[in-house]
């Protein structure tokens, strides 16, 4: 399989610390960053990252955290889905999906 540089591949850290599980996951937006400027000059800078995966797990909202290529993430929102998955002879297959927000 030829993975494109929004294919990721993540593990997902507990509340202790502890890694929990290892997933495939791609970006559903763009990693977006931001930085606000709170008074004194004092700033305050962020990244957003939305992904998606079909791994399933019980992900909790800040409780755990994503580490993707060395950065890591905590779990702002979780939401679940489905989507169809193409096979052989045409048959398709509804597949859940977990759409993780990250901060």
């Amino acid at each position: 399989m030829i993975k494109s540089r929004n294919d990721y591949r993540c593990r997902l850290i507990g509340k202790n610390g502890v890694e929990l599980l290892k997933f495939n996951a791609s970006t559903v937006d763009n990693l977006i960053n931001n930085v606000t400027f709170i008074g004194g000059g004092i700033a305050s800078a962020g990244q957003a990252l939305t992904i998606w995966t079909e791994r399933a797990f019980e992900y909790k909202a800040h409780e755990h955290s994503v580490v993707i290529d060395g950065t890591k993430y905590i779990i702002t929102s979780i939401s679940k889905g489905m989507r169809k998955k193409f096979g052989a002879n045409c048959m398709t297959k509804i597949v859940p999906v977990y759409v993780l927000s990250l901060e």
